[in-house]
């Protein structure tokens, strides 16, 4: 069982590295998400070799489908996996939808999604936009999200463009505090966390950028430190700066 190595590597590692992990989140992130990538290089396996089982099932369900490894290798692993009963059951057909979501990138349009904003508004995600939108998927709980914060409102916040954020946030008083605190004054949308699992995002703060007629220009899982320069890149390839 080469699962619980790793499990002690990952645990002797947050133990071991308390202070690092508080001030160096890039090199940290890239570290976890090796371990992570190896993890589920191995729950693969187990399944590979365990077809059709109930735990392989589970495994699948609960971890795979909801990590960084794309959909279209997700799709062979559970096609070879389990057979045609367990695939067309309901569970199983909910997968084979999360997958196909779940590949949804850098060129394609953003699904129609209808929302609700904190402030009553009915919104479409997608479709045709008046204005270059940056959707960012964050929490009040996750410190990464917070600390760029402060970037988004300095750097982004603009009559060009419209920002959304969705929360997956469950505390609505904290949720509230947060908005206040920060000066978060744009567009927000509480609690949805289908959204963000529907483009395999499980990593805080994530981002997608969408053009006006809904094609996706930019996404990433995880956005951290150097991965956020890349947006301004991005926006200003699209969009004309205010002067």
């Amino acid at each position: 069982n080469n699962i619980e190595p790793i499990l002690r590597e990952l645990s002797d590692f947050f133990t071991n590295n308390k202070e690092v992990i508080a001030t160096d989140s890039d090199s940290i992130q890239k570290v976890i998400s090796d371990k992570i990538y190896d993890l589920h290089q191995e729950h693969i396996k187990f399944i590979l070799n365990n077809k059709n089982s109930f735990v392989s099932f589970e495994l699948f369900k609960n971890y795979l489908v909801r990590s960084s490894i794309d959909g279209t290798t997700l799709r062979k692993v559970f096609s070879d996996s389990f057979d045609d009963i367990i695939q067309e059951s309901p569970a199983g057909q909910k997968i084979s939808e999360f997958l196909k979501k779940k590949d949804i990138g850098i060129g394609d349009k953003f699904p129609l999604t209808e929302v609700i904003t904190t402030d009553g508004k009915n919104i479409v995600l997608g479709g045709q936009n008046k204005r270059i939108t940056l959707v960012q998927f964050w929490a009040s709980w996750c410190r990464f999200c917070i600390a760029e914060m402060p970037g988004i409102r300095n750097r982004f916040y603009r009559n060009d463009l419209e920002i959304i954020s969705i929360t997956l946030d469950q505390n609505e008083a904290q949720f509230n505090r947060a908005v206040e605190k920060y000066e978060m004054n744009w567009t927000y949308v509480y609690g949805r966390t289908d959204i963000s699992e529907s483009f395999g995002f499980f990593a805080l703060p994530s981002f997608m950028v969408i053009d006006l007629d809904g094609t996706i220009l930019f996404k990433k899982n995880g956005l951290r430190g150097s991965d956020f320069e890349q947006l301004p890149t991005i926006l200003s390839e699209n969009i004309k700066p205010i002067k």
